[in-house]
């Protein structure tokens, strides 16, 4: 193969498009129609290696700036060169940064340890859930690594990296998970089965959790703990707890009315306000937190949307941002009796019909904060109160917690279940408020908004087959589609579940398992996108052709780089010095897999220039599946046996008959 033949086309476009800075704009005005243009940028892709993550990428999350994006995934070759695994030992991905202005990509944390030697246990939980500050600074997220001297426990703890300091720097990781007024790491309960490196500790939700600041960090608890500051492990587990990082302080947020005693409940999502003044979570021990009126439901295992100032100090009252009942109303009696009747009004009677979770599950649901956690989105399949129900379907609402605002006046219902009209009836599932509190992301398989709160802009796509992305101008009453193929078409996969707005909403973070989201997306596997608002449409332009491969090196003039559409290929480990490569072939030809790379040297790592190590040529007679085992070459099966590992590039080219060139390069790793 000639230099040029080898290059990887589809990547380099990759490269690219995730190194390009997103451009900025205007502020668009209230009720005005926002606009995106087809496709989206990468974000899970290294630009140096010109390799596109070769596994899923699950999280992600922009900086209220829209300068950093931080993602977790399973991706291998995404660390540097110069980073090697430990010996006979290897990491799973972990969680990355990517600079949008720049294009650089650092790692934070990295994610799961196995042995070689039981490659399919974890040895080390990884880095997961991951939370970034308003500049990009301050990353917070929870690992079983231990990162500080302070962490001696095997338990899974919250930490804050600071992205200024070298990963190795040992101020460079903040341990969160500490007792009041030290640094000193929480003590944990005895696990009924004892893993260290994986054993149940704190836990946080990813995006959500950290202050724009990078100081305030809101995380819970799976075990008993010390925490906040007790003798011994005595404070049960599923609290939720607020570390100031500045003052070393640790605050239990679900607490007793009544005592201030640790109330629990806190088993899933916690999120905190930009500005780090307000907790919002989804709990269960509600009526020991919070106040209920006389004759409404208080069952202690039903879960419910829960807020507190944390401003307010460690008196400050938790309060419900929803539900049958509304004691924000100043003409509601605390002694007042309700009834169960879902068509009662008056003053003591909530928004809704009953109860926030009456209707359907909202454990898994993730509320989402304005910068100063006066607004809060949130989901419920629960109707508004005195209207007709429509269904089961989880449906959106926008909620002012300000002082002197009741349940009811604060409560916007933004959308409504049609039962009668199929692209109407699907749940929303996913939301993320910008900071401002104006933008919305939500996603859903919905593809019709009947409700008149909100005016659908622009297109939407043919069927239900996809979960999608939509942006609302909440004051604008507006909706539009976010995602669509770089031609214009519909995206072919979904979009995950949890999105992230920068502050202003202008850019949406995402991961999707679409493939026609860019040209050259080719490793089957979900990716971390970036789409960006912007406040009208581009002048029209002549029909273009699939873009020109980017230059990242120079090309040679005599040489050019030829056109190859993209192939989906995916590794896996083989047999003993070797690598098995599956091949999806769109069509029959000649297939040819070659594998370079350096040979690691006497310290393990790899030196000198790149070598040919294996290579397989495989005549494809029909479309479909092909698997191609690759043995590494017998001179170099020594170096193997010294070093344990040897990471290289595959390239895979398949020439079709008369259909043209298809490639794709991925990392590969003889064992």
């Amino acid at each position: 193969m000639s230099p040029a033949a080898v290059r990887n086309i589809a990547a380099s476009a990759l490269a690219a498009a995730a190194a390009v800075a997103v451009p900025g704009g205007a502020v668009v005005p209230s009720g005005a129609a926002a606009y995106f243009a087809p496709g989206a940028q990468i974000v899970s892709v290294s630009p140096e290696k010109r390799e596109q993550a070769d596994d899923s990428t699950s999280v992600v999350d922009i900086s209220e700036d829209g300068r950093y994006v931080v993602f977790q995934t399973r991706a291998r070759n995404l660390f540097a060169d110069d980073d090697p695994d430990p010996p006979g030992q290897f990491r799973i991905g972990g969680i990355f940064r990517r600079d949008l202005q720049t294009g650089a990509l650092e790692l934070v944390a990295s994610g799961e340890l196995r042995d070689d030697s039981a490659p399919d246990t974890v040895a080390v939980r990884g880095a997961a859930n991951p939370s970034v500050s308003a500049n990009g600074r301050y990353v917070a997220f929870s690992t079983g690594w231990q990162l500080s001297a302070a962490d001696t426990n095997g338990n899974i703890d919250v930490y804050v990296r600071d992205m200024t300091k070298a990963i190795g720097d040992a101020s460079a990781f903040d341990l969160v998970s500490a007792r009041d007024g030290s640094s000193t790491a929480a003590a944990w309960g005895p696990p009924a089965d004892d893993h260290p490196g994986r054993n149940a500790g704190a836990e946080l939700t990813a995006g959500s959790s950290i202050s724009a600041d990078g100081q305030r960090v809101v995380f819970r608890t799976q075990e008993a703990s010390d925490l906040p500051a007790q003798a011994g492990a005595t404070t049960p587990s599923l609290q939720i707890f607020a570390r100031d990082r500045q003052s070393r302080s640790t605050t239990l947020v679900t607490r007793n009315k009544d005592t201030g005693a640790p109330a629990g409940g806190g088993l899933s999502s916690a999120v905190l306000s930009a500005d780090g003044s307000t907790v919002a979570w989804v709990g269960r021990e509600g009526p020991a937190q919070a106040a209920y009126l006389p004759g409404e439901l208080n069952n202690s295992v039903v879960f419910y949307y829960l807020y507190r100032r944390l401003d307010g100090g460690p008196s400050a009252p938790t309060r419900r941002i929803t539900g049958a009942v509304d004691l924000d109303d100043p003409a509601c009696s605390p002694s007042t009796t309700v009834f169960d009747n879902p068509n009662l009004t008056g003053p003591c009677y909530g928004p809704l019909a009953s109860y926030e979770s009456a209707e359907g599950s909202i454990a898994s649901q993730v509320l989402s904060l304005s910068a100063d956690g006066r607004k809060v989105a949130f989901v419920t399949s629960v109707a508004p109160r005195a209207t007709i129900p429509t269904g089961a379907s989880a449906d959106l609402y926008v909620t002012d917690m300000s002082p002197g605002i009741s349940r009811k006046a604060g409560t916007v219902e933004l959308t409504r279940e049609a039962l009668r009209i199929p692209e109407a009836g699907d749940p929303i599932d996913g939301l993320s408020l910008s900071a401002d509190g104006r933008w919305l992301a939500v996603t859903t398989f919905r593809r019709a908004f009947t409700l008149p709160a909100l005016a659908t802009d622009g297109t939407v796509r043919s069927n239900s087959s996809a979960r999608e992305l939509y942006l609302v101008d909440v004051p604008g009453r507006r909706i539009e589609r976010v995602l669509t193929g770089w031609r214009g078409e519909d995206a072919n996969g979904s979009v995950a579940i949890f999105p992230s707005t920068s502050g202003d909403g202008r850019r949406v973070a995402f991961i999707s398992s679409a493939t026609n989201l860019l040209f050259g997306d080719a490793n089957a596997r979900a990716d971390a996108f970036v789409a960006e608002r912007l406040d009208r449409p581009p002048p029209e332009a002549e029909p273009e052709a699939p873009p020109e491969p980017p230059v990242l090196g120079e090309v040679p003039a005599d040489e050019p780089a030829p056109e190859a559409l993209p192939l989906a290929v995916r590794a896996q480990r083989g047999k003993s010095g070797s690598v098995r490569l599956v091949v999806d072939a769109p069509v029959k030809g000649d297939l040819t897999a070659v594998i370079r790379g350096r040979l690691p040297g006497t310290n393990g790592r790899p030196s000198g220039r790149a070598r040919t190590l294996a290579q397989l040529e495989r005549k494809v007679r029909r479309a479909g599946k092909v698997t191609l085992t690759l043995a590494l070459r017998r001179e170099f099966r020594s170096r193997l046996r010294s070093a344990g590992k040897i990471t290289a590039a595959a390239r895979v080219e398949l020439v079709g008959a008369g259909s043209g060139t298809y490639a794709r390069s991925v990392t590969v790793q003889f064992r």
